[in-house]
């Protein structure tokens, strides 16, 4: 009996063994058909993908920049030579192109321009889309007179732009003004970014367009700072109006903006606010023919004046560089309220960037025990740094005053009025005194004047400029003088 059960069992695994192989073996022929297959598929693609090799692409340069202009609103002004590459995609590499962007609103010279090819349209020129092209190691200029026609130009593209490794030039009217290096660029439906290096600080730009208004945002990461700008009234391409919120790092500023073709560009409904300061700075900027400005700055509020002004005068070097790329005029008011706790109770200072130099003129400072004006020229020559000026004070009480600055006691209680003019050699710490005048008759003598030199270098500037600030050494001075 268990001998049956046995041979039963035998015969039905030699079934099992015999189906399971003949079930592999048919797998196995429909892997090796289907090998077959691919095979001859694969040769049939690689042929496909290789024949354009053997076209003459410059008798088919009409049909490709048709498809550029109509799909990217781009001309092709002048190239050298066009090839086939069939990896990482089929595509034309246009080599040394020279092109424009919505009729000059951006121009291109470009190593390579390289138009991505869709598969189906190897062979039909005719009917050529293009979905996507990339520009590479390219100089690029943006014309920023013609911003108004950036949204539309952006909206109307609906295939992707790459462009890599380049350069971007902002011009007005063939005048550059800013340049980006390492310029990378990419949009996804109506939207664009781009990273790039700003005097090699890295800035990345997005671009938003929406219906009823635009947005540009721009960051810096290596300072902390990000602006948004919101461009309005899109529908008029003679003016771009919108506001500007920007914050870096403790700086935080907003305005509204309006520039009009042929116009400067005017500022309103501004604000700036940090630790230090609180002011408006409404007025007009030029950018053509060159670049100027008119600014007012009604200040608001202002905290640790003494310690802000010392930073200042210590960097008044990096000041006057800055100076050299500015033209303009600022006014800068400051009328202290009954809350503060300020010395100055008014402030009226008139500056002008001209030529390199910062210009002082009338510049007008209130305090509780008087007055004082001040003119002057902060200056670059040969590395020194010179301010040459000329202040006139009236002290209402100068009993009261030497008192209360250098706990000196004098006899009566008149006002008094002084002129000095001079030069002061920011760099070398060095004073010239050319005229001292005391109530508009009584002249110092030479001697005076040299004796009011060297104690003013020995005990007020040997060290720093912003020991002219300084109580203590304002004291000693004084009281040197006083003896």
């Amino acid at each position: 009996m268990i001998n049956k059960i046995k041979k039963i069992f035998s015969n039905l695994i030699n079934i099992k063994n015999y189906k399971y192989i003949k079930n592999v073996k048919k797998f196995i022929n429909i892997i090796l058909f289907l090998r077959y297959i691919f095979i001859i598929f694969g040769s049939f693609l690689l042929i496909y993908l290789l024949i354009p090799k053997t076209f003459d692409y410059s008798k088919r340069m009409d049909f490709i920049e048709n498809a550029l202009s109509e799909d990217y609103n781009l001309e092709i002004k002048k190239f050298s030579k066009v090839s086939y590459q069939m990896l990482p995609t089929p595509r034309l590499n246009i080599k040394e192109s020279r092109l424009s962007f919505a009729k000059g609103l951006v121009k291109s010279e470009s190593s390579s321009l390289i138009v991505i090819l869709p598969y189906l349209n190897l062979y039909n020129y005719e009917k050529l889309k293009i979905k996507k092209i990339l520009l590479k190691n390219s100089k690029i200029t943006y014309d920023i007179n013609k911003s108004k026609l950036l949204p539309n130009f952006i909206k109307n593209i609906n295939n992707k732009i790459l462009i890599t490794n380049s350069l971007i030039s902002f011009i007005d009217k063939k005048k550059n003004i800013i340049n980006l290096k390492n310029f990378n660029f990419h949009n996804k439906k109506n939207n664009f970014y781009l990273n790039a290096l700003l005097n090699n600080l890295k800035i990345v730009l997005k671009y938003i367009v929406k219906e009823d208004r635009d947005k540009l945002i721009v960051t810096i990461p290596d300072i902390g700072s990000q602006s948004t700008i919101v461009f309005l009234d899109k529908g008029n391409l003679n003016l771009i109006t919108g506001n500007i919120k920007s914050k870096n790092l403790d700086n935080n500023f907003q305005f509204n903006f309006k520039k009009e073709k042929g116009k400067a560009i005017e500022i309103t409904n501004s604000l700036f606010r940090n630790s230090f300061l609180g002011t408006s700075f409404d007025g007009i900027i030029n950018t053509s023919p060159y670049f100027n400005f008119n600014l007012i700055l009604n200040i608001k509020n202002i905290n640790n004046l003494k310690s802000n002004f010392y930073q200042f005068l210590a960097n008044s070097k990096d000041v006057i560089k800055i100076n050299k790329m500015l033209n303009g005029q600022v006014k800068i008011n400051y009328l202290k309220k009954n809350y503060q706790s300020n010395y100055l109770n008014k402030v009226n200072i008139n500056a002008f960037f001209e030529n390199g130099n910062l210009i002082l003129k009338n510049s007008y400072f209130e305090f509780i025990d008087g007055h004082v004006t001040l003119s002057g020229i902060l200056k670059d020559y040969k590395g020194y740094q010179y301010f040459d000026f000329e202040i006139i004070s009236q002290i209402l009480n100068v009993k009261k005053f030497l008192k209360k600055i250098a706990e000196i006691n004098i006899i009566g209680d008149q006002g008094s009025d002084m002129k000095i003019k001079g030069d002061l050699n920011i760099t070398s710490r060095k004073i010239n005194f050319s005229e001292i005048v005391l109530n508009n008759n009584q002249s110092f003598e030479d001697s005076d004047i040299n004796n009011f030199k060297e104690h003013f270098e020995n005990l007020i500037i040997k060290d720093s400029i912003s020991g002219m600030f300084e109580e203590k050494k304002i004291k000693l001075f004084l009281k040197k003088i006083y003896e």
